[in-house]
């Protein structure tokens, strides 16, 4: 039973230290471990115990271990909320960007491709590069457009000089 009193006392004597010691906004900043900005942001918007004295921030070290709990668990949990808010709105946006893509998808015909042009099927082989397929595909649409170096352009929905570049770089006159 002693020992409790004492614990007691202890802490007492603790918390009548703490009660008298007072921090710099920059010294808040460096214990909670956020940038000065987001403990004045804190403070301004009164989530923060710290009062404005002569124009600067003070904080007493009791208001704030009441704040945190004791342990840092309210500024945990309040940087863990913020990040989470964060990410909540990156995937939001995220999720907007992708779902025109995403709902397009099911409309796609299997096995054709979508142009300017009308479709044309093609069967990809296993195991090719993109290259290959690039090259394959440019000689099948170029076929079935007989030749017609503009046509096929409109067909792959390029312009006509990028497919005569392809055709150079593949050696195809």
């Amino acid at each position: 039973m002693p020992d409790d009193a004492e614990d007691q006392q202890a802490e007492t004597i603790d918390e009548l230290r703490d009660a008298q010691r007072v921090l710099s906004l920059a010294q808040v900043s460096l214990w909670l471990k956020l940038p000065r900005e987001e403990v004045l942001r804190l403070a301004a918007d009164g989530e923060l115990p710290g009062r404005l004295v002569d124009g600067e921030w003070r904080f007493g070290v009791l208001a704030l271990n009441r704040w945190l709990g004791g342990d840092g668990a309210a500024a945990d949990l309040a940087d863990l909320k913020r990040t989470i808010d964060k990410m909540s709105a990156q995937v939001e946006e995220l999720v907007a960007r992708v779902a025109p893509l995403l709902d397009a998808l099911p409309q796609l015909p299997q096995g054709k491709m979508i142009s300017d042009g009308p479709a044309v099927a093609f069967d990809v082989p296993e195991a090719m590069t993109l290259e290959q397929l690039e090259t394959e595909y440019i000689r099948h649409v170029l076929q079935r457009c007989q030749n017609n170096k503009t046509h096929t352009a409109s067909v792959l929905g390029i312009d006509a000089s990028t497919l005569y570049r392809k055709l150079a770089r593949l050696g195809w006159q």
